[in-house]
């Protein structure tokens, strides 16, 4: 299976998302998304123990994620801060 990048906007995201319902992979033009970049401004932030939750605005739309914390990761940010 090919991996590749698709320049995807929130829209088109909610729209895939809308029409599957195991919300795992879905299906945009065609192709099988399961990884995705998007660029946008972040609304809401709010660090957790796990993770950061925040809202992201790229124009066309909203959409919520969560940012999960790795070991690594987390244990680095206690020691910048």
């Amino acid at each position: 299976m090919q991996k590749r990048l698709l320049p995807l906007t929130v829209n088109q995201i909610n729209k895939a998302l809308l029409l599957n319902d195991d919300k795992v992979n879905f299906l945009i033009d065609g192709v099988d998304v399961n990884n995705v970049k998007l660029v946008g401004m972040v609304l809401n932030k709010a660090e957790g123990v796990n993770g950061i939750r925040f809202v992201l605005d790229d124009g066309t739309g909203r959409i919520e994620c969560l940012k999960w914390y790795s070991s690594f990761s987390y244990g680095l940010m206690n020691l910048l801060t």
